[in-house]
C-alpha cells in the first residue's frame, strides 16, 4: 500500500504527530501514501490494482483478466488449461503490475515448467507445502486442496457463547464440508430453541453432544481435494452441470457438480460448491422445506453460472420428492401465495424441462440435510462425485415422471376462490420499492414533471422542496389506505355505514381535506383542543 500515493488534497486529512523522544519537540507529518489499517484501504488496494488493469487492457488482455477475475485481497489465484497459457499470464501480470510499483515476490505452481527462467530470486517459486487464501490450503506439489480446523482451548463449562465460536470457525466458502458444518448449525438452533443465554452453562445432554462432535473436527485436516475438476480443454470437453438439492426436518440443501466428457469419451464428476441452511423454527411441512431446497438450489445454479467461465453443454436439476417436482411444472403456478412465490422463482432461473426426479439414496444434498461425521464424509464418493449413474451414459439416467404419476403422488386436492378487484397500476409502487424515502422522492420528481406539463412558463428547477415532497408523502398514504381500506374509504365518503366485519368499527373515523382517512378520539373533545 505504501507504493499508492494519496491525493495532494486529501494528505492533510493523514497528518500525523512524532517525535523521536522526549527531549525533541513534536513534529507535524503527513502521510503521502495509502496507510495501512484504515478503514478504506483495502478498497483503495484493489481499486489501483483494477484501475491498472484497465490501463492496460488493450496491450495484456489476460493479464488484466486474470486482476479482475480472480483477485482475492493480496493475492491472485488463477491458472490456465495448458503450460504456455500460464506462462503468457505470467508475463503479462508482471508486466501490469510492475508498471504501477508492484512487482510481484512470491509465486506457487503444479509444474516445474512454468518457473521463470534465471530468476534468482530465491522467494519466487519456492516449494512450499501449502498456499493458504480463502480458509483453504493448496498444496502445488499434490495438487490439491486441504483444510486448516483450529479450535479454541477447551473451556472447563461449555456456553452458547463458546459453541457458536468456534462453529463460525468452520467457514469454507464453497460448502465442500456442508454435511459436517450442518451438524454445528443445527446444535446451535437447538440452544436457541432451549432458550440458553450466552453465558450459561449447556445441559449435560447438550454438552456430551458437542464435546463428541468438537472432537471429531480435527479429523477433517486429513481431507485432501483435488483441484482438478477433470476438463483437460475447456474448448472441447462436454461440461454439464448436474445439481441435486433435498430437505430434512432441521435443514434443507443444494449441492452443484460439473460432469466433463473428454474428446476420449471418458466421463467424470466432481463436487464444485453446496450450501445448506437450517430450517425454519416454526414447523414446516416437507414438501415446503423440499420446496425451500429447490430455490436455494435455483440461485445456486444462477451463481454458479455467472461466476463460472465455461461454456456450458446443459443443466440438470435433481429432487427426491415428486410434489416439489408437480409444483414446478405447473403453469402458471398455483397454489398457497409460498408455493407460488417459490416456484415462480425457480421457473425464473431454471424451466421445468431441467428438472427431475431421484430415489433418495442416490441424492448427495441428503447427506447435507443430516448430518455425517468427517471420517465418513472423506469416504463419501456419493458426496464428491455424485450418484454412480452419473458417469454413465445419459440413457441410463434416470428417466422422468410421468404427468400422471406426479399428480397422482401430489393428492391434494385445493379450492381455488377467484375474487376480482380492480386495482390502479400505482399501488404496485408501493411492493416495488422497500425504501420510503426513495418512493416519495420518485413520486415527488413525478408530480414535479406533470406540473411543469401544465406550466411550462413556471417550472420547478432544482432540489425537490419540502412542499413537494409533503405531496408526494400524502399520496403514498392515500394510495396505502386504499389498498387496505378501500371499501371502508368509499362508504365514509358516501355517509355509508361501515360494514359490521370493518376493522375500523371501533375507531371514529373520517376523512380529511386531503382525502386521508384519520381517526379521532376524547383528546379532540378536550375544551384545550
Amino acid at each position: 500500500m505504501l507504493q499508492i500515493r494519496v491525493h495532494h488534497e486529501d494528505i492533510d486529512l493523514q497528518r500525523i504527530l512524532w517525535r523521536k523522544d522526549q527531549k525533541h519537540p513534536l513534529k507535524d507529518y503527513r502521510l503521502t501514501t495509502v496507510t495501512y489499517g484504515t478503514t478504506c484501504a483495502p478498497y483503495l488496494a484493489l481499486r489501483v490494482l483494477r484501475q491498472l488493469a484497465e490501463d492496460d487492457r488493450s496491450c495484456f488482455s489476460l493479464g488484466a483478466k486474470i486482476i479482475e477475475s480472480y483477485s482475492y485481497v493480496d493475492d491472485i489465484v488463477a491458472g490456465a488449461d495448458t503450460v504456455q497459457q500460464v506462462k503468457k499470464a505470467r508475463q503479462e501480470l508482471s508486466n501490469i503490475l510492475s508498471s504501477g510499483g508492484f512487482p510481484l515476490s512470491k509465486w506457487a505452481a503444479n509444474c516445474s515448467d512454468i518457473h521463470p527462467t534465471g530468476d534468482t530470486n530465491p522467494r519466487r517459486f519456492q516449494e512450499v507445502e501449502g498456499v493458504s487464501t480463502l480458509e483453504l490450503t493448496w498444496s502445488p506439489v499434490d495438487d490439491a486442496f486441504s483444510l486448516n480446523v483450529t479450535l479454541l482451548p477447551s473451556h472447563t463449562s461449555i456456553t452458547k457463547r463458546s459453541v457458536l465460536s468456534e462453529v463460525s470457525r468452520l467457514f469454507y466458502p464453497l460448502g465442500w464440508i456442508a454435511p459436517v458444518v450442518i451438524i454445528g448449525k443445527i446444535m446451535i438452533q437447538d440452544l436457541w430453541i432451549a432458550g440458553i443465554n450466552w453465558d450459561q452453562t449447556l445441559p449435560p445432554e447438550l454438552s456430551e453432544k458437542w464435546v463428541q462432535f468438537r472432537t471429531t473436527l480435527p479429523e477433517l485436516e486429513t481431507l485432501k481435494i483435488s483441484r482438478w475438476v477433470s476438463v483437460c480443454d475447456s474448448n472441447t470437453a462436454t461440461i454439464k452441470l448436474i445439481s441435486f438439492c433435498d430437505a430434512s426436518k432441521q435443514a434443507y440443501a443444494a449441492a452443484v457438480y460439473l460432469r466433463a466428457t473428454g474428446s476420449n469419451r471418458s466421463v467424470y464428476s466432481n463436487l464444485l460448491v453446496a450450501k445448506t441452511k437450517v430450517t425454519p423454527v416454526k414447523t414446516q411441512s416437507i414438501p415446503r422445506l423440499e420446496l425451500c431446497g429447490a430455490v436455494l438450489l435455483t440461485r445456486l445454479i444462477k451463481t454458479v453460472c455467472t461466476k463460472l467461465n465455461l461454456l456450458l453443454a446443459s443443466i440438470f436439476a435433481w429432487t427426491d420428492l415428486q410434489v416439489v417436482l408437480a409444483w414446478i411444472r405447473a403453469m402458471p403456478p398455483n397454489g398457497l401465495p409460498f408455493v407460488v412465490n417459490c416456484v415462480a422463482e425457480i421457473q425464473t432461473t431454471l424451466s421445468a424441462t431441467h428438472w427431475g426426479y431421484l430415489r433418495t439414496n442416490e441424492n448427495p444434498a441428503d447427506l447435507a440435510t443430516r448430518g455425517i461425521s468427517p471420517r465418513k464424509l472423506i469416504g463419501a464418493k456419493l458426496w464428491w462425485q455424485g450418484p454412480a449413474w452419473l458417469r454413465d451414459s445419459e440413457s441410463s439416467w434416470p428417466s422422468a415422471l410421468s404427468e400422471s404419476q406426479v399428480v397422482e403422488e401430489v393428492g391434494i386436492s385445493t379450492t381455488t376462490v377467484l375474487h376480482a378487484t380492480v386495482e390502479p397500476e400505482l399501488y404496485g409502487l408501493l411492493s416495488k420499492y422497500s425504501s420510503l424515502s426513495k418512493l416519495i422522492q420518485i413520486l415527488a420528481l413525478w408530480f414535479r414533471y406533470l406540473y411543469n406539463l401544465r406550466h411550462k412558463d413556471n417550472r420547478h428547477r432544482g432540489f425537490l422542496s419540502a412542499a413537494e415532497r409533503l405531496q408526494a408523502l400524502k399520496f403514498t398514504v392515500k394510495l396505502s389506505q386504499r389498498a387496505a381500506f378501500g371499501d371502508d374509504i368509499a362508504d365514509i365518503s358516501k355517509g355509508r355505514k361501515l360494514r359490521r366485519n370493518s376493522p375500523l368499527t371501533s375507531f371514529n373515523q373520517f376523512l380529511d381535506e386531503d382525502g386521508l382517512l384519520r381517526v379521532g378520539g376524547r383528546p379532540t373533545r378536550h375544551s384545550f383542543l
